[in-house]
């Protein structure tokens, strides 16, 4: 012992900083330490991004219980029936789909669009597939499938500038791809997101794109240039639709927003979604969407009401079409429902997926749903709604109205009269009845 050297004093810690021997914390909170605010700011995203009870699994490592619960239920009507519940779902509803695009992809099909006599479809094996339309199911199968591969993880949405040969691409990897559908080349990779791009759309010249980092960005659709960041969402966004001078935006954080598209403005914010707003359809004057809280909600865009609430599907609802004035709805219960936009009744059901439904698309009379096994499916429906009552022209735009809050103004003035206890509130008065309110009743009415 006497031949050791002497224990030399431990050393000092820096200010601000544990001392050296003291325990060391936790791994993740090491982490925490290293990666700083993003870190924290990417788990609790991570953590708004668990699905609602009864959601299913159609997007990235997100696992929840609907899949499996609609299996156990099909395995025990199988049973009653005599049937294997190894068998892949048929189509049991009330028409049968044209034509069914199977082992094009490896994996999840999030997204289908149309360009040309081309029908594109993206999936969680990160490629997208060109395949050609046909006119008839004797010549299905015929011609050549292109496969554009580049992404580094899933691709979510597709986007097509209709007629000009060029589609986009957004993946799960944070960026935007633009591909020559003819030679199959990217010619561009567009950068700025921060976390997964959910969704596209083409209007006005531009490409809009939505992400997981809560913000919507503008991009030129012929250089590929960033113009403009849409920001006002509080969680990851969900869908994007357009009309004419307008971009509409839905998101986890169960609100919808309408931007204008050329000055990138907010213009109007719809709540009434308990849950993530999952897709969107405008029909001016309506704009319909639908939500994991499995409602499908009609908007009237300018003054920003809530008209009606179409009756609750079974299961969350992932993609909204417009077929023939029906609204087609598909969701987690494998199923597209033909809905009346008026009164919610179903017209018909069309099923033929195994699993979850995650996207639809309509080009004349064929609608296409892509889904969780796989697949695309090619439909012809025969159904069709009532002729929707078309809006008047009015020489503003959409934009427009949408700022001024619609035709007519809607006003509730709530009138307290000086003379006795008499309270009085009318409601749903046009712009000239309350003026001549006013004026009458001026000298007695209290600023409210």
């Amino acid at each position: 012992p006497s031949a050791l050297p002497p224990r030399s004093p431990p050393p000092r810690a820096r200010p601000g900083r544990a001392p050296p021997w003291e325990p060391l914390a936790p791994a993740s909170e090491r982490r925490s330490w290293v990666c700083g605010a993003a870190h924290g700011a990417e788990r609790r995203r991570r953590a708004r991004g668990r699905f609602p009870p009864g959601a299913n699994k159609y997007i990235g490592g997100l696992v929840e219980d609907a899949q499996e619960q609609q299996g156990s239920e099909d395995e025990a009507e199988g049973e009653r029936n005599g049937k294997g519940a190894g068998d892949r779902a048929g189509a049991s509803g009330d028409e049968r789909p044209f034509n069914v695009f199977e082992g094009v992809h490896a994996d999840k099909v999030h997204g289908v669009c149309i360009e040309g006599d081309r029908l594109l479809c993206c999936s969680s094996d990160k490629t997208v597939s060109s395949i050609p339309l046909v006119a008839d199911a004797a010549s299905a199968g015929r011609g050549t499938i292109t496969r554009l591969s580049g992404h580094e993880d899933r691709v979510l949405a597709l986007a097509a500038a209709a007629g000009s040969g060029i589609i986009f691409s957004a993946s799960a990897d944070g960026t935007i791809k633009k591909w020559e559908l003819a030679s199959g080349r990217c010619l561009d990779t567009l950068v700025g997101h921060t976390d997964w791009v959910s969704c596209l759309v083409v209007s006005d010249g531009a490409l809009f794109s939505g992400s997981w980092d809560a913000s919507v960005r503008k991009w030129d659709l012929s250089t590929s240039r960033f113009i403009a960041q849409l920001a006002g969402h509080l969680d990851p966004v969900h869908s994007l639709a357009a009309a004419p001078g307008v971009v509409f935006s839905g998101s986890r954080d169960c609100t919808i927003r309408a931007w204008r598209s050329d000055g990138c403005e907010s213009l109007r914010v719809y709540e009434g979604h308990s849950a993530a707003v999952s897709a969107l359809v405008v029909h001016d004057p309506l704009l319909f969407s639908a939500s994991w809280d499995r409602t499908v909600r009609v908007w009237d865009m300018a003054s920003g009401r809530r008209l009606r609430v179409l009756p609750t599907l079974p299961q969350p609802i992932l993609c909204l079409a417009l077929f023939n004035n029906v609204l087609l709805a598909g969701g987690a219960d494998r199923k597209v429902h033909a809905l009346d936009p008026g009164t919610g009744a179903e017209l018909l059901c069309l099923e033929s997926h195994s699993q979850a439904v995650t996207a639809l698309c309509v080009l004349d009379s064929r609608v296409f749903s892509a889904s969780d096994d796989a697949s695309v499916a090619e439909w012809r429906p025969t159904c069709s709604g009532p002729a929707h009552k078309s809006h008047r022209q009015e020489s503003a735009n959409l934009a427009d109205r949408i700022a001024a809050g619609g035709e007519g103004k809607v006003a509730v003035l709530r009138l307290y009269i000086t003379m006795g206890d008499l309270k009085r509130t009318m409601a749903r008065k046009t712009g000239s009845d309350l003026t001549n309110l006013i004026k009458k009743h001026l000298p007695t009415i209290e600023a409210d």
